[in-house]
């Protein structure tokens, strides 16, 4: 009796053994695994060459991770872009881009006049934003081979500017031909028209933005601030008048709302059916993106 108990508890010992080496193997090659597929992602970002950081944690019994002190790397040292914390919650790897992804980025930093800014550095500038501080969200989910669906959703938090939530799906997606434009921006042209959008949603919350912006019209009008705002709440009320569609009415009226006390304000679209990207193309006044998208807004 005594010997069974014994090659039992020795059984026992080995399968634990066994388990915590196996545990502690795969823990080994996860981590050489995020270290590889973070690489190739952040890769994707134009000019970036790779990633750099202190420390790169997983939690026991998890499979998500936390980096810390990480740098996005850039060919000059004047372009790095550092990020406090990247928390990690999914990831899936996929050819070239990520199958799926759920992750935060907190205290990120960039300059204006880093080469990566360089479309939005004038109006930045002139808004008196140098630095852009604050936090980045986002959750990426591809069904479908070849043409695939898209979900995408994004929530970006600036300091001193706001907080922007974007949520689109997309169909017919190529993985392929975004990769080859997020190499070469010309690419788009040839990617995006046939692309279709499913829904859309924008939710923006103010935080000083919209009064740099009315101050720095005001500066360029050499009038007063109000007298500016004045102006633009007496066009949003025009273009509401002259619009018989009550839904494109509504949306300017919570245009206006937002513009006389800007908190927050949501714009949602509500469409029949997908609608290729290339349609907006030939979409020149706002009323016809407004009806063409179904465009819903409220405003606080």
């Amino acid at each position: 009796m005594q010997n069974t108990r014994f090659s039992r508890l020795t059984v026992v010992i080995f399968i634990a053994i066994t388990a915590a080496l196996l545990f502690g193997l795969f823990r080994v090659v996860l981590r050489h695994t995020i270290a590889r597929e973070l690489q190739e992602t952040v890769q994707a970002i134009p000019g970036c060459t790779g990633i750099r950081y202190d420390a790169l944690t997983i939690p026991y019994f998890s499979l998500q991770c936390e980096i810390h002190g990480a740098l996005l790397l850039f060919a000059g040292t004047a372009e790095e872009i550092p990020l406090q914390t990247i928390h990690i919650r999914r990831f899936r790897p996929g050819d070239r881009l990520p199958r799926a992804l759920d992750a935060a980025f907190y205290g990120v930093q960039i300059e204006t006049r880093q080469p990566l800014m360089t479309p939005l550095r004038q109006p930045l500038e002139g808004l008196g934003y140098h630095m852009l501080t604050g936090d980045l969200q986002i959750q990426l989910e591809r069904h479908g081979e070849d043409k695939e669906d898209w979900a995408i959703d994004l929530t970006l938090r600036v300091a001193e500017a706001g907080r922007l939530r974007l949520s689109i799906r997309l169909a017919k997606v190529s993985a392929e031909g975004v990769a080859m434009a997020l190499a070469n921006p010309l690419n788009w042209l040839l990617v995006l028209p046939p692309v279709e959008l499913v829904q859309g949603s924008c939710d923006y919350e103010d935080q000083g933005l919209f009064e740099r912006a009315l101050m720095n019209a005001a500066r360029e009008q050499n009038r007063p601030p109000e007298q500016v705002r004045e102006a633009l709440l007496k066009n949003l009320r025009r273009q509401a008048q002259s619009e018989k569609n009550p839904a494109a009415q509504a949306v300017w009226r919570s245009l206006e709302t937002f513009c006389r006390n800007p908190k927050r304000i949501t714009l949602q679209t509500r469409l029949s059916r997908p609608m290729p990207l290339g349609q907006l193309l030939w979409m020149r006044q706002p009323n016809d993106f407004i009806r063409g998208l179904g465009v819903e807004s409220t405003a606080e």
